[in-house]
């Protein structure tokens, strides 16, 4: 929990922890922002990553967001990874750059 602690005092943003992995997300008006997943490797490709979207998912909703916000960075050693994960969890291309792409889920 020294993480999240961490995350919640110096950038606001909340996290949800699980035996599996964490996950990063905070919200503002009608958006929610997924900042960080991650799931142990030997717990990938088995819905870990799916689940706690959900429950980020499910707090967005009870919050009154519509959107949820994600980002890959291409550069990154696990970006084709992410970026299949993004999609199989529902979440489209937004825009893109050669440092960065948004990804978005409609609520």
């Amino acid at each position: 929990m020294m993480y999240a602690d961490y995350v919640k005092e110096r950038f606001g943003h909340e996290t949800i922890v699980s035996t599996h992995g964490f996950i990063v997300y905070s919200t503002k008006g009608q958006d929610c922002f997924i900042h960080e997943l991650h799931i142990d490797k030997a717990s990938r490709r088995s819905g870990h990553g799916h689940g706690m979207g959900d429950l980020v998912l499910q707090i967005a909703k009870e919050r009154g967001c519509d959107k949820i916000w994600a980002t890959v960075i291409p550069s990154s050693f696990t970006s084709t990874e992410a970026m299949q994960t993004h999609l199989a969890w529902g979440m489209k291309i937004h825009s893109s750059s050669q440092d960065c792409i948004v990804t978005v889920r409609e609520i």
